[in-house]
């Protein structure tokens, strides 16, 4: 009653509704086309005695930025796309080699339509009052985004051009 919701909460509840009575119609992936983004969360083995990786592929409608600890758009784009380090107790269980390994997981942006929503995560959990709070930091946002170096395709070009191999334009 007294709760202010997120409007992201708002937008998937109406982007599943609208998803659900459009299947099975012509304008089935309209919402994906216009809108929508193909995420990959990629998980890389850093042992060289376990060779592995793994990517799964999500459609998703907004991007979500977390503004808690950064004030502009390139660092939370910067957090978004983080590799975290899966080591120690937090080792990634590999069902290929059946053992955990140490490897890295994070995300990237496979495809995305010209249309991008951004979700700007203003609320933080209170541990004092347990309850939600809106952070109403300034957050700076450009006026123009170059998003490849975000992307899957534009970290391969990063990495080939670290290692020297990058075509010559």
């Amino acid at each position: 009653p007294n709760t202010q919701q997120d409007v992201s909460e708002f937008f998937n509840i109406v982007c599943g509704t609208l998803e659900n009575s459009l299947k099975g119609t012509s304008d089935e992936r309209i919402l994906q086309t216009n809108f929508g983004c193909v995420q990959v969360s990629q998980i890389k083995s850093l042992e060289a005695d376990y060779p592995f990786s793994s990517e799964r592929e999500e459609d998703i409608y907004a991007i979500p930025l977390d503004v808690r600890l950064k004030n502009n758009f390139n660092d939370a784009m910067d957090l978004f796309v983080k590799q975290d380090m899966l080591e120690g107790d937090n080792k990634y269980k590999c069902d290929q080699y059946d053992r955990h390994i140490v490897a890295t997981k994070g995300n990237l942006i496979k495809t995305m339509s010209n249309t991008i929503i951004f979700h700007l995560m203003r609320f933080d959990f209170d541990l004092a009052t347990y309850r939600k709070r809106k952070l109403n930091e300034y957050f700076n946002f450009p006026m123009r985004i170059n998003m490849k170096k975000w992307t899957k395709s534009g970290q391969a070009q990063l990495g080939l051009e670290a290692a020297g191999l990058a075509p010559n334009d």
